[in-house]
């Protein structure tokens, strides 16, 4: 009887979208897919796209926000994948990761290339570049907490690969948290759990998914998972999500839900297979 009452919570879950879910881009079939956390189930929000990259998702307008790094633009779209917009055209640039501030409704972003912060309103006006050269070389992940007005940008490409820590209003206080050890420089994602101010981020050159504090201190492990060239991650309570361009299904990692979170058992987050995993980011759901 439990596991018939189980199976119907979960078919309940899934039938009315009241359960987490993560967004992912599939850079090569140019799909943006919904992958539900409890269930593992997927569908297709976005589709039809040429290079889907990095992901935002603002859970109160229900709008999806993405770059597309063959188009070089920024584009939104409703959850249901109406009103499809592009809402800023680049110029020559490569937008690998996006952090939503829902409060200013403002996208951060982090332009590779060309060692640039900027952020821009939802409909792409009032652009501005918080941070440009100074002392950045490429980054390729950033991560916003609102409540402490601090983003995080991690910058990879230059040995020893480096993460900053910037003021998110005007990009002020801008300083290395944390520095990788030797000529090591694959950092590519960030993520923040704003409720323990931990930072989660991949190193693509050992494998690695890593944890510290706010300010660089008290660095631990999560998991080394040999060969796996880690692209985005994004994380929950209790897990962190990873994407891997060669991957087929995404990375669940789960995490003990104490501070410092620690653990590393590793799984496939449901059945999805992608051509190329991009962008990843995680929306709580509330019922």
């Amino acid at each position: 009887m439990a596991i018939l009452i189980d199976a119907f919570y979960l078919l309940l879950i899934a039938s009315f979208g009241y359960s987490d879910f993560v967004l992912v881009s599939d850079m090569d079939a140019g799909v943006i897919y919904r992958i539900d956390t409890v269930t593992g189930v997927s569908t297709v929000a976005i589709s039809g796209q040429v290079r889907p990259t990095a992901v935002g998702y603002d859970s109160n307008l229900r709008m999806i926000f993405w770059s597309d790094i063959t188009l070089d633009c920024m584009k939104s779209a409703s959850i249901d994948g109406t009103g499809e917009s592009v809402i800023y055209q680049f110029g020559d640039s490569s937008i690998h990761s996006i952090a939503l501030s829902p409060n200013e409704r403002r996208i951060y972003y982090v332009d590779n290339p060309n060692a640039i912060v900027g952020v821009m309103d939802y409909d792409g006006s009032n652009q501005q570049n918080l941070i440009t050269g100074s002392g950045l070389c490429c980054p390729r992940g950033i991560a916003v907490d609102p409540l402490t007005r601090l983003m995080f940008i991690a910058d990879p490409a230059a040995a020893p690969g480096k993460f900053w820590s910037a003021n998110m209003d005007d990009g002020s206080d801008l300083k290395v948290i944390y520095a990788l050890s030797g000529d090591t420089y694959w950092n590519n994602g960030i993520a923040v759990d704003t409720t323990t101010q931990e930072l989660f981020w991949a190193d693509s050159y050992y494998s690695e998914i890593q944890r510290m504090d706010y300010n660089g201190a008290n660095h631990a492990y999560i998991g080394a998972f040999e060969g796996m060239r880690w692209f985005a991650v994004a994380v929950d309570d209790n897990n962190v999500y990873a994407t891997f361009t060669a991957s087929e299904l995404i990375t669940t990692i789960n995490t003990l839900s104490v501070f410092p979170r620690t653990g590393g058992s590793r799984s496939a987050l449901g059945t999805q297979t992608f051509g190329q995993q991009g962008g990843i980011c995680f929306v709580k759901e509330d019922v």
